[in-house]
């Protein structure tokens, strides 16, 4: 039997993997909670939040109706590898 930390790890794994896999889908509770476990996933999706950075949004409703989805973070400038343009700098 697997150590405990290494099960959650992997269901957590498992739960990015769904995000990761479907960005701006919503994604029902009940499918959440059989993929990371149904005593322990919203714990997991916190700490996906928390500890992998990762935005995840609620669609506020409770029950059947709540769902989840990745939002991906939009980048707020140019790219490290792209080089800054050298007019404008200083003038």
């Amino acid at each position: 039997m697997k150590p405990e930390w290494s099960r959650r790890e992997s269901l957590r794994d498992r739960i990015r993997a769904e995000f990761l896999a479907r960005p701006l889908v919503w994604i029902r509770m009940a499918d959440l909670a059989s993929i990371g476990g149904l005593g322990g996933w919203r714990t997991r999706v916190s700490e996906l939040r928390t500890i992998d950075r990762l935005n995840i949004e609620h669609n506020g409703k409770n029950g059947a109706a709540s769902m989840y989805r990745l939002v991906p973070h939009q980048p707020l400038g140019r790219d490290a590898a792209e080089p800054v343009s050298q007019r404008g700098l200083f003038s």
